[in-house]
């Protein structure tokens, strides 16, 4: 349905009008990830020693906020409300997307109508070809104002009779982005570049990519990875944080409360940023990163080969020794 979608939107438009329509259709980020979770108390507890702060409870929901506005929220598995699990078990069940205003809101439903993906309900929705539930909404996002850590180099002297930051645990900044395991990568690809607009940064030569939902924008706001048992999964969600020092307090945080380490901390070479995986409770795992490569036009993606050496430059497997 997919293909057969874009190849009547293409062969009934012009190149101008695919890309002036592309471009009015702006992003900003990743605005909600809702999960369907089969312990509704243990998944809190997660998301508020992670760094979450808790607006809204209900018996059936609990809804979470990171720094920029951006939402976790967490429903019982067996919730009507929720979209089709695309697994068993605790899982993603819909990721909402932002966009900079309602009339990129509108020309994404009209592009989502023409070409067959628009959900027949409330609000602008679709599902990918792996199964995942999207939503569209116009942004609430705002970052926060927080000056950068201050830092010293040899030749580039910032902090001056005053120590470094030191922290007791993360609290971060914003939803940076979500990896999803899929089946079919080349149909979720043309999917999320084809008709939603986003770029490749970089890719393996597995067919899984990396893609960001905005010419100029952070390495990556989704990560297609060719499943490994054919089926589609979460992988995990991302939370970006102020500094690497906030990065490693809240990964020890994490282990000091229970939860354990997936791996981390360390640092990849696609992206440049550092890392910490800690297993989640709600599906997949959680990471917090720091220090993520910035895209524009310019960029050129690369191939590359999977492989621990290019996962990471260096990491640990287990966490740092308990404080």
């Amino acid at each position: 349905m997919l293909i057969a979608a874009l190849s009547w939107h293409t062969e009934n438009m012009t190149a101008g009008q695919f890309g002036e329509e592309i471009l009015t259709m702006k992003f900003v980020g990743i605005e909600a990830v809702t999960y369907g979770v089969t312990h509704l108390p243990k998944a809190c507890k997660f998301w508020t020693d992670f760094g979450l702060k808790e607006v809204n409870r209900t018996s059936s929901a609990v809804e979470f906020m990171v720094a920029d506005g951006a939402r976790v929220i967490v429903r019982r598995y067996r919730d009507q409300t929720l979209p089709p699990a695309v697994e068993g078990g605790s899982s993603v069940r819909e990721i909402t997307w932002g966009l900079e205003s309602a009339a990129a809101l509108d020309t994404l439903r009209d592009r989502l109508a023409a070409n067959g993906q628009l959900l027949n309900e409330n609000g602008v929705r679709a599902v990918d070809p792996a199964g995942f539930a999207l939503a569209f909404d116009v942004s609430t996002t705002t970052l926060p104002d927080l000056p950068p850590s201050p830092t010293n180099a040899p030749q580039d002297i910032n902090r001056v009779d005053t120590r470094a930051c030191f922290y007791d645990r993360a609290m971060p900044i914003k939803i940076g982005h979500i990896v999803l395991n899929t089946p079919d990568v080349k149909a979720s690809r043309a999917f999320y570049e084809e008709i939603l607009g986003f770029h490749v940064s970089d890719e393996y030569d597995n067919g899984s990519v990396f893609l960001r939902c905005a010419a100029r924008h952070s390495h990556h706001n989704l990560f297609l990875l060719q499943s490994p048992n054919g089926k589609p999964a979460i992988n995990h969600l991302a939370f970006a944080v102020r500094d690497i020092h906030e990065m490693f307090a809240g990964g020890q945080h994490m282990s000091t409360c229970g939860w354990k380490t997936a791996v981390g901390p360390g640092r990849h070479v696609i992206s440049s940023c550092y890392f910490w995986y800690v297993q989640n409770p709600c599906g997949g795992l959680a990471e917090y990163f720091w220090d993520e490569d910035f895209l524009t036009e310019e960029w050129k993606p690369q191939m590359w080969k999977p492989g621990p050496k290019v996962f990471a430059e260096w990491m640990l497997p287990r966490g740092l020794p308990q404080r």
